[in-house]
């Protein structure tokens, strides 16, 4: 894209964990480009039953891997999987 002079804006798919999220801002170092980083967390009961995980623990992903992003001047979307599976209070109290 750089070396092309593309003039379409970049995105990079990422787990809400700063291991994820570090090569992102690395790239963007490199090349000077922006990158757009869409954060992804599965939201839903059987996400958070299989990787053992309650409400707080998404909010805390959450919180520290935007915190993070934003740090290092990352542009950030925020994703939320399988989101029309949780539970509407859920959804309330994460906003």
């Amino acid at each position: 894209m750089v070396s092309e002079k593309m003039k379409i804006a970049a995105n990079c798919a990422a787990r809400t964990l700063e291991a994820d999220i570090r090569p992102i801002a690395e790239i963007i170092q490199a090349t000077g480009r922006p990158i757009e980083a869409c954060l992804f967390i599965g939201s839903s009961p059987i996400r958070r039953y299989t990787e053992n995980w309650t409400i707080d623990t998404l909010l805390d992903h959450t919180r520290k891997s935007i915190t993070f992003a934003r740090k290092q001047n990352i542009e950030v979307m925020y994703v939320t999987e399988d989101t029309t599976r949780a539970h509407p209070d859920d959804i309330k109290r994460s906003t």
